[in-house]
């Protein structure tokens, strides 16, 4: 009988590890449907990027930009034209229309 507690317990910790595992990543891409995506345009850069949408978020440039890297995946520092990225402004008609008609 301790055999079988002892497959009991450890299929029940991997089947939990599991569970954890596809929740955590999982979870990540749906918070991010409330965040403002944006093209990349030639000549963007991060930085610029935060300072863009400075009254639309609280966060320090490097904050800014070390959460667009982190939440993007972003390897290189280098973004190109064309490229689609989340950044750290929420979603909301009002803010969405100040920034629109910014650009």
């Amino acid at each position: 009988m301790k055999k079988d507690s002892l497959y009991f317990i450890a299929t029940f910790i991997g089947l939990m590890m599991i569970a954890v595992f596809v929740l955590s990543v999982t979870g990540e891409q749906e918070n991010l449907d409330h965040y403002v995506k944006i093209e990349i345009h030639e000549g963007d850069t991060l930085w610029d990027i935060a300072e863009t949408y400075e009254e639309n978020h609280n966060l320090p440039k490097q904050e800014f930009v070390k959460w667009v890297h982190t939440k993007n995946q972003l390897n290189l520092a280098e973004i190109k034209a064309g490229d689609t990225i989340v950044i750290p402004v929420e979603k909301s008609q009002d803010q969405w229309r100040n920034i629109a008609s910014e650009e």
